[in-house]
This record gives structure tokens, sequence and C-alpha cells, in this order.
């Protein structure tokens, strides 16, 4: 039986240790990391992952790409124009852990929330990996959705590109203080913080003023994005409001990483947060 090899592509300039270790407890035999991986570097390694073994031996070659969310989706493509010639390896999109950890996150809100269709949610910081991959989402669940950035230029240019004629529009917001962004959550349902670790985003005072049903964020070192939403917390209740933390949605993002690592040697296709999001309601 052919040994369970992920081939590891990131953009940055190492190797993320956190999905090769990940996968090695998956059951994964090998993992076989990559850095500074490009649409024009791509090729060989490709190649040469896929030749040594015949097409059923090649379920269980896996390729994972990381990195940077908009080097990640240009490697991504390249690499599905690749496989054309050089066979199909099954191929996991997930930069920056964004799509495993924004399916885990959207999954859980979904739930606490009774369903998003129609709801009104704002994601804080949202012009980054997660924060993006969350509004697309929450998009697609039929959403009206808000992002917010320090700066206006940003927020729109994100908002932007997220938009999509047919499954709605994102709204991009400037917010650079705490009042800007209790602002920009006025009227919503869901509130989110994707923000960096250890910045607070909103205090308690005015989340209780705002009084979304739903508080949501991944930040698990304090000062927490959200002030009540501590790391534990996995829809407990406070004024009323139901709060989600950091590494509750920790851990079913790696249990959907896990679960897409299996389904990869199993399925040959390319998966993406698409695919990170049924994995993660159905785990639920």
């Amino acid at each position: 039986m052919a040994k369970r090899v992920l081939v590891y592509l990131d953009t940055d300039k190492f190797a993320n240790p956190f999905d090769l270790i990940l996968a090695l407890d998956a059951g994964f035999d090998s993992v076989l990391p990559y850095a500074g991986v490009t649409p024009d570097n791509c090729a060989s390694i490709i190649q040469n992952a896929t030749f040594p073994r015949s097409p059923e031996e090649n379920k269980s070659t896996v390729v994972y790409i990381g990195g940077k969310v908009t080097e990640a989706e240009k490697l991504f493509h390249q690499v599905q124009q690749v496989m054309r010639t050089s066979g199909k390896l099954s191929t996991i999109f997930d930069p920056s852990g964004a799509c495993t950890t924004a399916a885990a996150a959207v999954a859980k809100i979904e739930k606490l929330a009774g369903g998003l269709r129609g709801k009104k949610v704002t994601v804080l910081a949202g012009t980054g990996p997660i924060g993006q991959i969350c509004a697309i989402l929450f998009r697609n669940l039929g959403a009206q959705v808000t992002i917010t950035s320090r700066t206006k230029e940003k927020a729109t240019k994100v908002a932007n590109k997220l938009s999509d004629d047919v499954r709605g529009k994102v709204i991009g917001m400037q917010a650079s203080t705490n009042d800007a962004r209790a602002k920009a959550c006025e009227g919503a349902d869901v509130v989110m913080a994707t923000g960096m670790l250890a910045v607070q985003l909103l205090d308690s005072a005015s989340l209780k003023k705002v009084a979304p049903k739903v508080a949501a964020d991944v930040n698990v070192v304090a000062p927490y994005g959200i002030e009540d939403a501590e790391p534990e917390l996995s829809g407990d209740e406070k004024n009323g409001i139901k709060l989600l933390g950091g590494i509750d949605i920790g851990v079913l993002k790696n249990n959907v990483e896990k679960e897409l690592l299996r389904r990869a040697t199993e399925d040959v296709k390319f998966y993406d947060y698409n695919d990170a999001l049924i994995v993660a309601r159905e785990l639920l």
C-alpha cells in the first residue's frame, strides 16, 4: 500500500509547521515542505510528485497550499493548470489556515444564530485572510455582510473584491477606533472579530450597547479582539449575547483540517473553503 505523503507548498519564506504537524497527527506517513513556492516554479514539484505513482497510488499523495491568500490563490490556479497535463492529485487550498478556521467559525455562528440568511453580519478587521474567507462564506449563506478596516481605501478595495452580483454585495467601512467599530456593528445580528493577536477591537461596553445575537472572536491572546469573547467560550451567554471564543473555534478548525486530509486520500479533487464548510457543518 502506498504511503500517505503530504506535499506542502507555502508561498512564504518558511513552510508553516502547524499544517505539517497536524498532517502527521492525522496519520500521514511523511510531509514534504516547500517554501517560497510561486506559480512560476511549482510545475516541477507537482510533476515529480505525480509521476512516481500510478493513478490509484496517487490517492495517497496530497498537495496542501498555504501562505498568503493572494499569492496562494494564484498558486492554486496554476497548480490546477499543471495537473491538466501531469495528472491529478488531491489539492487542499488553505492559506494561513484561513479556509478551515473560517469554516469552523461560520459553521458555529450559523448554529448559534439559528441560520444566517437575511442576517446582518459585521466582520471587524475583515480584510485579513480569515476575515475575507468568513465574509465570502457569510455572503454565500445569504447574510448581509460588512467588513471593516483601519483605512477606507483597503476596506473598499477588499469589499469590492468579495462582492458578487448574484450572491450579494459586501460593504466596506473604515473603522480605526473602538467607537467607529461599534458604529459599524449597529444593527448587526452577528459581530465577528478576525484581527491580529492581542489587539482589542471592541470593548465590553460597546458590545453590550450593540447587543448582537452572537459575538465571535478568533483571537486567543489577551487582550481579545472582542473583550468579552474569551477563548474557551462556546455560545455562553452574557448580557443576552452568545459568545464564541478562539480556542473553541480552533478545536473544530483542527478537526476540519484532519477530516479534509482524510477525505483527500479517498476522493481526488480540489478542496477549498466550500468543502471546509461542508465538513464543519457535518462535524457539528
